[in-house]
């Protein structure tokens, strides 16, 4: 999470303040993609690590209730 919020912190100042969101697709830009693309990656990138999370939590919590425990291994 910190390293998108570099990211997009890098891209909005970088090397002057954006002024247009077509400033932002122009800087996201890799080589021959275009930035909407990059930006969607990193979002459905971070975006899947976070449902994973999200699932794996719920999942362990769950469990932790039918072993009527709390503590997370064992």
């Amino acid at each position: 999470m910190i390293q998108a919020i570099a990211y997009y912190g890098k891209l909005a100042i970088h090397p002057t303040a954006l002024t247009t969101l077509a400033d932002l697709w122009e800087r996201a830009a890799i080589g021959p993609l275009p930035g909407t693309i990059v930006v969607g990656a990193g979002v459905l990138f971070h975006g899947g690590w976070a449902v994973f999370a999200l699932a794996t939590y719920r999942t362990e919590v769950a469990s932790r209730r039918e072993r009527k425990s709390l503590i997370a291994m064992g």
